[in-house]
């Protein structure tokens, strides 16, 4: 235990190889994740450990912090903009167009 009393070698949550294979396909196969739950269940952990995976490999991964967002939209665009970093987007705007 360090001294802010967290577990370094618990940081990565529990290993979930399943869970963990079956949220990088959805992933890589195009297919938005939405996952719920209880606080503390691990969901952003789990999302957190996907995401290190993926940019290690190159991909950019963006992180939106809905709750904190959720009381206005201003907030929520404002988030969403500061996440995304914008040269790999700006590259592929008139993609989206």
């Amino acid at each position: 235990m360090n001294t802010a009393g967290v577990h370094p070698e618990r940081s990565q949550g529990i290993p979930r190889p399943d869970l963990d294979h079956a949220l990088r396909a959805h992933v890589e196969g195009g297919v938005p994740i939405v996952l719920t739950g209880p606080p503390g269940a691990g969901k952003t952990t789990l999302l957190r450990r996907l995401a290190a995976s993926l940019e290690a490999e190159g991909w950019v991964c963006i992180y939106l912090d809905l709750m904190a967002a959720t009381s206005s939209p201003d907030r929520l665009v404002e988030s969403a903009l500061d996440a995304l970093p914008a040269g790999p987007f700006a590259a592929r705007l008139p993609e989206a167009l």
